[in-house]
């Protein structure tokens, strides 16, 4: 595929998230020189940052959420409870960045020769925000300690 057919479809891409997101009402801010999207969510342990980019060289969509976690210098143990739980997912992945200890989940979809439906983009988004949603509060709790990494693994979160 030529480069200018990727960027159409690229464009393409971004519009249809953006008249998909204009049609349910959602508050974003968009950048269509850059493809980027960034959706701000309060979620019940902290706001979520979702961010969108549509990348015309691989044409890919990368959704990049922020939880409202930071594990600090404990990144061993974030690393394990980031493997445990990357483990158990069917789509998506957490990550930690190593000198923060902030986490992030990000999933994404190849439009590379096709169009991705509107289902598909609403999917992306709702993903995200689920998963980021879920996932803080216990993520929060193993950071803080008010829950053992041993019963975190055993699944004892609640």
């Amino acid at each position: 595929m030529e480069q200018y057919e990727r960027q159409a479809l690229t464009e393409r891409q971004y519009r249809a998230m953006c008249a998909m997101l204009d049609r349910n009402n959602f508050n974003y801010e968009g950048n269509e020189e850059r493809y980027m999207i960034r959706l701000d969510f309060e979620g019940d342990h902290g706001d979520i940052r979702i961010n969108v980019h549509f990348d015309a060289d691989r044409c890919l969509a990368s959704v990049l959420t922020l939880l409202p976690v930071s594990f600090g210098e404990e990144t061993m143990l974030a690393s394990v409870a980031i493997a445990h739980t990357n483990y158990l997912l069917l789509d998506g992945w957490f990550i930690m960045d190593p000198k923060s200890g902030g986490i992030c989940f990000k999933i994404t979809s190849s439009y590379h020769g096709t169009d991705l439906e509107e289902e598909n983009l609403h999917r992306l988004i709702g993903l995200s925000y689920q998963m980021a949603n879920t996932h803080a509060g216990v993520f929060k709790r193993l950071a803080s300690g008010d829950l053992t990494l041993y019963d975190f693994l055993q699944g004892k979160t609640e």
